[in-house]
């Protein structure tokens, strides 16, 4: 017996077959010692399993099974979920053949303990389910009968989600459907045949099985371009349909008419409504099945009491639509630490990327950064432009400079003066310190517009400081034939040697300035805007601005190198020269004004908006980089140019985002097979300019070996 037990198992570890032999009149408890394995046969160790063997079919994976090759059993067809059939043979001459095969734990882990003969079917039952989705464990019990003796046939589903009774129906009736009706059986439970015959258990995917397995999968963030089609697509799939399933979407941004050409879910009817809500019922009108979740809440620091984690524990899957790496990698760290599946997919222009990173698997998304763009140099920008996009890149800086950052700080100095005069106290550099008390004085005391003419006066004077003043100082303190140390010509190479400009009111672009900036402060400060180009050329003729009067001792600085070393030494002297925290926080105070002459004072901060061609944002940056350019003999842009350098506009293809986003649904349908294999991922990267398609296999995450004794302390 010992040496039957023993070839019997060697037969399973090299072939994979196993063939018993039965004396159909030997008891039922004899026929268990015979071919039972033994006790620790279910053995923790994964990789020493036998497994049933499987036979493919060729319909292949998760196709309808009604098309499938082999016998039909009712209205349904012998597939399991990878489109294979499970199968036991009985011989005649009361042989029966259990076909075994070792396969690898990552594919299927199902320990096999069959006890026989096998007769018939008495009933099915499933052992509870896991808490889990994950990792479910499963016991599928099929008992059968012999002659009215039980006999246990049974698969034991540790460590996987294959038979998981949501996604997959087996068929009872599958199991005796084989057996004819003319075999004959003996009282002692023998069988009477002339031919063989098998029976087969069934595992046929329900109608919604093939993402039952995801049944939380969240997309976050974002339905923009990637967005909208990784929506349409888990619609299409049938993600989120089941009664338990959900997908949530959050969107913080609204519609904006520059949207529409890509985002194919929205409409002009659409535009200032927020893009999550009106995507999720864009998708609810290609499936109403789908059930979705909108969010308005950014996925952040100060948002984790909404995204807790109640929320992320319930996931099963993320699918980034964003378009920063800050929050990618803040997505990333989440789904590390909770351990949830991370599909990140970006584009480009004709450039495209897909990175899958899953828990244990591969590395996460954090753990490899892009080289960090090209900037501009600071002293290129200040002084020595040489390209328009030098041009609007300092436009870009002085809108905030002017508009957005001194009125945010007044609204800080209004909102809590001591809080603030902290602040200025914990600036690392003296110009940092006078840079902000400047601010405050400026916009509620000095330069403080009372009527729009007001604001024309200040908008008139912006203009001669910045295109003719400081082009004048430059001037005089590195003349036309100014040489360096060397000997060499200053104004040479890439640097080109400006001229200032005189402010003509014919001038479009002198006047569209003026237009532009006197409309932008009279909105910081309340006063009514005023439209009329005319109206406003009429008044801006009647502003005498003083004449340039050169300074003697400004440092204007001639490359990186020397503004780092003076930022370094104003940061030193700072450290030095510091006072009692409390005495220069009242020193700070007592140069600034005072609360009860600003309480009713509303400044209203300008938040850059490319997109709104009302608000005169991108009518003054144009104005400024072209008025800047002309300052240094740089080709002026057009418009659109502009718009989109300061904007950070990369241009969306749809044929991009559509191939980027298919990419990803094949990721996420390996997500739902439940690979464990690294070699079963791929992340993609392509080019649809260059016919560039690549694909690799995902880098494995670190590893590393932490030694720890009886006396280790985690701290």
């Amino acid at each position: 017996m010992l040496n039957q037990i023993i070839a019997i198992l060697i037969s399973v570890l090299l072939c994979g077959t196993l063939l018993v032999s039965a004396n159909p009149a030997a008891s039922v408890e004899e026929q268990r010692r015979a071919i039972s394995l033994p006790d620790n046969f279910l053995s923790p160790n994964p990789f020493c399993i036998p497994m049933l063997c499987f036979m493919p079919c060729p319909c292949g994976s998760y196709r309808d099974h009604r098309g499938c090759g082999f016998q039909s059993i009712g209205n349904e067809q012998c597939c399991t979920k990878n489109g294979q059939v499970y199968s036991i043979t009985v011989q005649p001459n009361e042989s029966i053949e259990a076909e075994l095969i070792l396969i690898s734990v990552e594919d299927f882990l199902l320990p096999l303990r069959t006890y026989l003969p096998l007769i018939n079917v008495e009933d099915l039952s499933q052992a509870s389910k896991s808490q889990s989705a994950l990792c479910p464990q499963r016991e599928l019990r099929i008992v059968l009968i012999n002659n009215s003796k039980k006999l246990y046939w049974q698969l034991d589903l540790r460590y996987n989600v294959t038979l998981d009774n949501d996604i997959f129906r087996v068929l009872p009736s599958s199991l005796t459907s084989f057996i004819s009706s003319s075999t004959s059986i003996g009282p002692d439970g023998e069988i009477e045949l002339k031919e063989s015959f098998s029976f087969k258990i069934n595992f046929v995917p329900t109608k919604s099985g093939m993402y039952r397995m995801f049944q939380k999968f969240a997309e976050k963030v974002g339905s923009g371009a990637i967005g909208c089609e990784m929506l349409k697509n888990f619609a299409m799939m049938g993600i989120g349909c089941e009664k338990n399933g959900t997908v949530f979407l959050t969107d913080m941004d609204s519609i904006e008419k520059s949207n529409l050409n890509r985002q194919f879910l929205f409409r002009s009817s659409d535009i200032s409504q927020m893009k999550s809500k009106v995507a999720a019922e864009a998708v609810r009108k290609m499936n109403p099945n789908i059930n979705i979740d909108a969010y308005i809440d950014p996925v952040g620091p100060e948002t984790e009491h909404l995204y807790s984690d109640d929320f992320f524990e319930q996931l099963n899957g993320v699918a980034n639509a964003l378009d920063n790496v800050k929050a990618r990698q803040y997505i990333d760290r989440r789904c590390l630490y909770y351990q949830k599946p991370l599909i990140d997919s970006g584009t480009m222009g004709t450039k495209a990327s897909v990175q899958v990173v899953v828990p244990f698997l591969t590395e996460p998304y954090s753990a490899t950064h892009d080289p960090a763009d090209a900037s501009i140099p600071m002293c290129t920008l200040r002084n020595f432009p040489n390209l328009i996009e030098h041009t609007i890149e300092w436009a870009r800086d002085n809108f905030e400079g002017l508009f957005t950052i001194p009125a945010q700080q007044v609204e800080e100095f209004i909102r809590d003066s001591n809080q603030f005069a902290k602040r200025i106290s914990q600036c690392n550099t003296s110009a940092d310190k006078n840079e902000m008390i400047e601010n405050v004085k400026q916009i509620l005391a000095s330069e403080r517009p009372k009527t729009f003419f007001d604001c024309i006066v200040w908008a008139r004077n912006i203009f001669q400081k910045q295109f003719y003043n400081n082009i004048a100082q430059l001037l005089y303190n590195f003349p036309l034939d100014h040489v360096t140390k060397t000997g060499e010509r200053f104004w040479s190479g890439n640097k080109r040697c400006p001229h200032p400009i005189e402010f003509d009111v014919s001038d479009k672009t002198h006047l569209d300035f003026i237009v532009a900036a006197s409309n932008l402060i009279a909105y910081i400060y309340g006063i009514p805007q005023v439209l009329d180009h005319s109206k406003i050329a009429s008044e801006v003729v009647k502003v005498k601005v003083p004449n340039f009067e050169p300074k003697t001792g400004v440092k204007i600085h001639e490359n990186d190198e020397e503004i780092r070393a003076e930022m370094e030494e104003q940061s030193r002297q700072s450290v030095t020269t510091s006072n009692n925290g409390e005495e220069e926080i009242k020193e700070i105070l007592a140069q600034l004004p005072k609360a009860d002459k600003i309480r009713d004072i509303q400044i209203h901060p300008h938040e850059f908006e490319k997109d709104n061609d009302t608000n005169f944002h991108i009518d003054y940056i144009v104005a400024t980089a072209n008025l800047r350019a002309e300052n240094y003999d740089i080709e002026t842009a057009d418009r659109s140019k502009i718009k989109r350098i300061a904007g950070h506009i990369i241009p969306a293809i749809a044929t991009t985002t559509a191939m980027v986003t298919g990419l990803v649904c094949l990721e996420v349908y390996k997500l739902f097979q439940g690979q464990k294999n690294i070699e079963s991922y791929r992340n993609s990267f392509a080019n649809l300019a260059l016919s560039f398609f690549s694909f690799s296999e995902p880098v494995p995450p670190t590893r590393k070996k932490v030694k720890i004794n009886l006396m280790y302390k985690f701290e």
